[in-house]
């Protein structure tokens, strides 16, 4: 059996996006994901989103160290890396068939805009944050701890 004909294949090839294929009437994924009762709410700082060294330099100089016995990331720096991974960015300008608003424009590209992807923190050492799981709400830029 070729790598070609396992089920993980098949179901990609089965499921992927074409070009010019459309999500059908009323079949639209919910935008974002909601846990009915975290257990805590942290509200992030406003990231930053103008300023800042250029994207492409940040890359160049990018270099991967261990990091310190101890060390903890500060919650300016996670809600900036957060925003960074899956925030919101805008608001779209059009609507989709039936008038209904499109979700968000986001940092992360996705498909139609389904954003199927979740961010989720397991928070260990980080300043003023009980220890714990937490999810990523994109919506109100906020963790949501949902396990201790």
């Amino acid at each position: 059996m070729s790598s070609k004909d396992s089920n993980g294949d098949k179901f990609v090839e089965s499921t992927k996006h074409r070009r010019g294929d459309t999500f059908p009437p009323g079949k639209r994924v919910p935008a974002f994901k909601v846990y009915a009762s975290p257990l805590e709410t942290v509200r992030l700082y406003a990231p930053k989103v103008k300023g800042g060294a250029g994207l492409w330099s940040v890359i160049a100089a990018r270099r991967s160290q261990p990091p310190e016995v101890g060390a903890s990331i500060s919650p300016t720096e996670l809600s900036q890396l957060l925003w960074a991974a899956q925030g919101l960015t805008g608001e779209r300008t059009r609507k989709s068939e039936g008038n209904n608003p499109l979700p968000p424009l986001r940092a992360a590209p996705s498909v139609y805009g389904a954003y199927p992807l979740e961010t989720y923190v397991v928070a260990r050492n980080i300043s003023d944050t009980f220890a714990g799981v937490y999810h990523y709400v994109v919506r109100e830029h906020q963790l949501e701890q949902v396990r201790i």
